[in-house]
């Protein structure tokens, strides 16, 4: 079902890189509306053309989006276990 358009924003994001997609993620449980405008046709920001892999080098709990682990856990049905 589309989203009525929105005629006010209350919050726009510049950039839709990882800051940006997290504070989209914060913004989303606020009930705010809100917009991340970003210069790429989709998010992610410059790092999606910047490396052919990225390579962590700290531990996973230091390096996750906001709400990814949780997305995560509920594809692999983690949430039982």
């Amino acid at each position: 079902m589309p989203e009525a358009p929105i005629e006010r924003l209350d919050v726009a994001v510049i950039g839709g890189g990882q800051s940006g997609l997290a504070a989209g993620y914060f913004l989303r449980r606020t009930g705010l509306a809100f917009a991340i405008l970003d210069a790429g046709r989709q998010p992610g920001g410059a790092w999606q053309h910047a490396w052919d892999s990225l390579t962590l080098f700290s531990p996973a709990q230091w390096s996750f989006a906001p709400g990814l682990a949780n997305a995560i856990a509920q594809r692999l049905d983690l949430s039982a276990a």
